[in-house]
């Protein structure tokens, strides 16, 4: 942990890219005891006392912007025979997934418009570029007023 009052900087401005897509996903389950007989106390073991039988899923898959993409939250209960539900999510998720990699193949054709494309090729620095910049220029600024506040206090 950093000492108090000491200031952390974050400087890898390269890392900081937007994923354009994010899951959110829960499961209900059944617990039920597992009977089980008393393991070797002189080897290691986990003990395993219940199961966890998945009864349903819900997944929300985000978009950075709702302008872009936006989807209902998907969910399913089991029905009383259906004992495969981890796998039903894999499927479903699997499938919407593909959906969503066949709409954005070509992520610049859907999101550029016209006056995007004459921006970006007129550009001669990445956005991540220009955004290290405006930090440095205001981190300079923050000096500056910070030592123009010490030398009018003193």
């Amino acid at each position: 942990m950093p000492e108090p009052g000491m200031k952390l900087k974050f400087k890898k401005h390269n890392r900081s890219l937007r994923v354009p897509f994010i899951v959110y996903a829960d499961f209900e389950s059944f617990i039920e005891p597992i009977h089980t007989c008393q393991p070797d106390p002189n080897t290691s073991y986990t003990k395993q006392y219940q199961k966890h039988t998945p009864s349903s899923f819900c997944y929300y898959i985000k978009c950075f912007s709702d302008d872009v993409y936006k989807h209902e939250p998907v969910s399913y209960v089991a029905e009383s025979d259906d004992v495969n539900v981890a796998g039903r999510f894999v499927e479903t998720l699997e499938a919407h997934v593909k959906k969503i990699y066949r709409q954005f193949k070509f992520p610049e054709s859907m999101i550029f418009t016209k006056v995007d494309e004459k921006r970006y090729k007129r550009e001669t620095k990445c956005h991540i570029c220009l955004v290290m910049i405006v930090l440095e220029i205001t981190a300079t600024l923050r000096e500056d007023l910070e030592e123009q506040h010490t030398m009018a206090a003193s």
